[in-house]
């Protein structure tokens, strides 16, 4: 199957006039889902414990920081989060729910999707736990390039080092 580029939606999970892009549940929905998918420890990588309430706060009020929903036509692809926007930079992280695992649609949709997020940003860097080799290999069928491995990036609530970080961005094409 191919994508129609067109059907690609990234909606930001912001507040415009005081109303919410999506509801409070809606975003807990989804958390639930990363919860029942195995997903959710992997996203919140580090996470003591499943704590829904106080992620929505985070997604809420975090400054610094946008989250957009991805959806392909009607049906709900994942979660885009950017944070640390600053100087036309970003640090990226995304969820795709499993439906979506190892199928091309899934890449087309997200590069699309990433390719959006250029037009705003110069660049976008992931930092996926080293352990994490599907996120690694997922972000270079995106286009991310590696650029170091950062050991001992990664702590425990209890601030003991348990993951090293693959340093990787994706750059806007320059003209020149």
């Amino acid at each position: 199957m191919t994508i129609d580029p067109n059907k690609v939606h990234l909606v930001p999970y912001t507040e415009i006039n005081g109303i919410r892009t999506f509801s409070d549940t809606f975003i807990l929905s989804i958390l639930e889902r990363m919860y029942d998918e195995g997903t959710y420890f992997t996203y919140f990588f580090g996470e003591p414990d499943y704590n829904p309430q106080r992620i929505l706060q985070q997604l809420k009020y975090e400054q610094k920081a946008m989250s957009y929903i991805l959806i392909y036509d009607d049906d709900l692809v994942g979660v885009i989060a950017l944070d640390k926007l600053q100087f036309h930079h970003a640090f990226g992280h995304c969820f795709m729910f499993k439906k979506w695992w190892g199928t091309q649609e899934l890449v087309d949709i997200t590069k699309t999707a990433v390719n959006t997020l250029l037009e705003m940003y110069a660049v976008i860097a992931g930092i996926p736990p080293v352990i994490n080799k599907h996120g690694i290999n997922f972000l270079r069928k995106l286009g991310f390039k590696e650029q170091c491995t950062i050991p001992n990036y990664y702590t425990n609530v209890d601030g003991e080092f348990v993951d090293g970080a693959m340093f990787t961005i994706v750059r806007r094409e320059c003209d020149g």
